[in-house]
């Protein structure tokens, strides 16, 4: 029994030694396997970065970012044609210059013409809107009525535009012609309102509905003397209105009966308004059936509208005419970040004037713009002999 008991030990002696030396020689094995595949993928890595065949693939890896770096180069290129095709349209379209285009690899042709009479205005413009983006315009003259604008940056052409100028339609020169200017986006500043309530001459302040100082607006339009109107809120195209909260604008989805709701409800909310413009409307004043809404809750309340023309494909201002409602259509955007640029609009508004006989400047509250409405809109009026007046002495 005891001998029995001996043996128990001794193995159970054994088998832990064995085990133990298993471990320690797993151990060692481990060790001795990772010490060699990391001398092996040193040594690969030596391999790699000073055999010459390294060295060439090192070239290879180098003239591949280069040419990455190269086709990114490439695609900043076309974003920034993409960018001056936009803003050459802008400047068109503010203009209200009608025009076509067509989009080639490289850049955009334009095609548009120009009264003669505007010409030397519009030009101007754009020498002075091309200088600020850092683009070089050049002119080349086909004839007396043809010629090219060329607009280059760092030597490549990104745009070109081809003008025909065109005779201006003489008419029976007015001594005084009427200019109206509409200023919109008005109700969200007091420090805004009370700059423009120190402004002399006639104009008109077009209020925002749900603008925080609504009330205000119409109390500071109405203590200093200005046409009250409704800035009506509609929905725009994406591209323009992509960033929008649209909560309040009156939307080509909506019912017929919500939108005229909207619109008696923004009218009860203003009541001294005597007419109304779109806010923003893009896509709104394009469609027909939307629009006759809105005009038939206006003409039933005899307001006044005046098309801000936010797209060159409104109907809006033909419709009211058709309708027998007292209409009028914008003219010319008079604002720009430059003082200059905002000096020109209002010289290219009070020549269109001249020559029709009236015209309906909109701008918006910057701080350029409101400098020049109260310190150089008056001096020009005068150097050019225009009558500022109400909106609702021109629209007919």
């Amino acid at each position: 029994m005891a001998r029995r008991k001996k043996q128990k030990t001794n193995d159970r002696f054994i088998l832990i030694i064995s085990s133990i030396l298993i471990i320690i020689a797993i151990v060692l094995i481990t060790a001795y396997l990772t010490k060699y595949d990391k001398g092996r993928y040193e040594k690969k890595n030596l391999k790699r970065v000073y055999t010459p065949y390294a060295f060439k693939k090192t070239m290879d890896n180098e003239q591949k970012k280069r040419i990455k770096r190269k086709s990114k180069k490439g695609e900043k290129s076309e974003d920034y044609v993409r960018k001056v095709k936009v803003l050459v349209e802008d400047f068109l379209f503010l203009s209200n210059i009608g025009f076509s285009e067509e989009v080639g690899e490289n850049y955009t042709k334009f095609s548009i013409k120009v009264k003669d009479s505007e010409y030397s205005l519009v030009v101007e413009k754009m020498r002075v809107f091309t200088g600020r983006k850092s683009i070089s315009l050049k002119i080349k003259k086909l004839s007396s009525k043809k010629l090219i604008w060329y607009l280059f940056k760092d030597s490549k052409i990104v745009a070109e535009i081809n003008v025909v100028i065109i005779k201006t339609e003489k008419k029976r020169l007015v001594k005084y012609p009427k200019v109206a200017i509409v200023i919109d986006d008005i109700g969200n500043s007091k420090d805004v309102l009370n700059k423009l309530s120190r402004v002399t001459y006639k104009f008109a302040i077009s209020i925002l509905p749900n603008s925080m100082f609504r009330d205000y607006a119409i109390k500071i339009g109405k203590k200093s003397r200005k046409q009250i109107m409704l800035h009506l809120p509609m929905e725009p195209v994406k591209r323009n209105g992509d960033r929008m909260n649209l909560d309040g604008f009156l939307l080509v989805s909506m019912r017929d009966d919500v939108i005229r709701n909207f619109t008696e409800e923004y009218l009860d909310l203003i009541p001294q308004a005597v007419g109304v413009n779109n806010h923003t409307g893009s896509l709104f004043t394009q469609y027909r059936n939307k629009m006759r809404i809105v005009l038939e809750v206006l003409k039933r309340k005899n307001k006044f509208f005046i098309d801000s023309k936010t797209s060159s494909k409104t109907i809006a201002y033909e419709l009211a005419k058709e309708m027998g409602l007292r209409a009028g259509i914008r003219d010319v955007f008079l604002d720009s970040e430059n003082e200059r640029i905002t000096i020109l609009n209002f010289k290219h508004l009070f020549s269109i004037a001249k020559h029709k006989g009236e015209a309906i400047g909109i701008c918006h509250p910057n701080e350029t713009t409101i400098s020049v409405l109260m310190h150089r809109v008056e001096s020009l009026a005068k150097a050019y002999k225009i009558k500022l007046v109400y909106p609702s002495e021109i629209v007919k």
